[in-house]
């Protein structure tokens, strides 16, 4: 389990990064985007999982600061939405 990103002057950066939406259901809040390291294939996986009680409110933006940071490092970021409790 990853709990956060943590910086130090050792890692490794690689830019730029590209984003890619994906759907993995039928539901309008049923996909997730790629955040991808340039350059680096194959890359390690990091999954996001927003917070926010499945509230309509709340999506993938609180996580993209954090999946941009993992993927200038090298990572692939899955940063999921999921079907708020009153939609879909």
């Amino acid at each position: 389990m990853l709990a956060g990103c943590g910086g130090g002057d050792t890692e490794k950066v690689v830019a730029p990064t590209r984003r890619v939406t994906e759907s993995y259901g039928p539901g309008r809040r049923q996909y997730g985007e790629w955040t991808l390291p340039d350059g680096v294939d194959p890359a390690p996986v990091v999954m996001l999982l927003h917070g926010g009680f499945w509230a309509p409110d709340y999506g993938p933006y609180l996580e993209r600061r954090v999946a941009l940071a993992a993927a200038i490092r090298g990572h692939a970021v899955r940063n999921v939405d999921y079907r708020a409790s009153d939609v879909d």
